[in-house]
């Protein structure tokens, strides 16, 4: 098990450079869908599924729900598919969930 940080630009995984979807750059390497808002916990979120422009990128497929009021991100599941060309591996499956800490 390991934790990415998607909140910077890149993600590497296995040796390779992948774009985060929340990098300042990634409307040059991603399609956004806005799909519906949803109830995570008390909190009301964007469901945004994610798409690379070119399938050949290093970039990931998914879905990430985003907090309204904040922009946080609350989960994310993202995937690496064959096409991105990773040697020996087929698939990679991202999940993780999220917690807001407040500071005082």
């Amino acid at each position: 098990f390991q934790v990415f940080n998607f909140y910077q630009n890149w993600v590497t995984i296995f040796g390779k450079n992948f774009i985060s979807p929340l990098a300042k750059s990634g409307k040059l390497y991603y399609k956004y869908y806005l799909i519906d808002s949803v109830m995570i916990g008390k909190r009301r979120c964007y469901e945004i599924v994610i798409e690379p422009k070119h399938e050949k990128d290093l970039a990931f497929w998914g879905t990430m729900w985003i907090e309204d009021s904040t922009y946080a991100v609350q989960q994310l599941d993202f995937e690496i598919k064959k096409s991105a060309n990773l040697n020996w591996i087929e698939k990679v499956k991202i999940q993780q969930e999220f917690k807001n800490v407040i500071f005082f």
